[in-house]
């Protein structure tokens, strides 16, 4: 052993020979792993097949190269499909967006244009309230004038003082608050007030000459 041991020293390739022989490959899975693809490759053991080994290492290096090469040229189509699509998407979502901007405009109009229509149809429905008021106030109908043409007797002259007092209120109405008075209406008002107050008062004259003369 130890005249072995002396020629390995003495020999370094014959050492190296001996640590290849003696190591233990069946626990590496790395040189296991090589030793196989080598095999895929490397067929048969002769003088040309082990010469053509490092050409047969560098062209499946090439086509394992141009592999990975059409992997990522796929790839790289792939993902400008994907980006030609999400583009598309986008371009939609903002073409949506739009018509939800537009639809939100005229549904904002409608609904002013609604609560204008409500606020209108208010003012027209107060107008009417106050209209129908001021006429239930200051309107004497033709029936109230009616009543200063009867023949003088109780019942007419007491419905008589009814609207002569009626009148006399709207006379001192406007004189208390519109002194004078600019609008055509309010002239009309004052001018007929006056003009029934005097034939009230006229009216009621003539039933208290008749009534004490006779």
């Amino acid at each position: 052993m130890d005249s072995k041991s002396s020629t390995r020293d003495k020999n370094p390739f014959g050492s190296k020979v001996y640590n290849i022989i003696n190591r233990d490959y069946q626990n590496d899975e790395n040189f296991m792993e090589s030793l196989k693809v080598i095999s895929e490759i490397y067929h048969n053991n002769s003088v040309r097949d082990r010469r053509n080994l490092r050409s047969s290492i560098e062209k499946q290096r090439l086509q394992l190269a141009d592999s990975v090469l059409n992997d990522i040229d796929d790839f790289k189509h792939n993902l400008d499909d994907l980006s030609s699509e999400l583009d598309a998407m986008l371009t939609s979502c903002e073409t949506i967006n739009s018509k939800l901007q537009a639809s939100k405009s005229r549904m904002e109009k409608i609904v002013m244009e609604t609560n204008l229509n409500q606020s209108r149809r208010l003012s027209i429905n107060l107008a009417q309230i106050a209209a129908s008021a001021f006429i239930k106030s200051f309107y004497i109908s033709p029936e109230d004038w009616g009543f200063l043409n009867e023949p003088p007797s109780q019942a007419v002259s007491d419905r008589v003082l009814q609207l002569l007092q009626r009148a006399r209120t709207t006379q001192r109405l406007f004189e208390t608050s519109i002194r004078y008075p600019t609008t055509i209406l309010a002239k009309d008002i004052v001018k007929v007030t006056a003009c029934f107050v005097d034939k009230a008062y006229e009216q009621i004259y003539n039933w208290v000459k008749s009534t004490f003369s006779m």
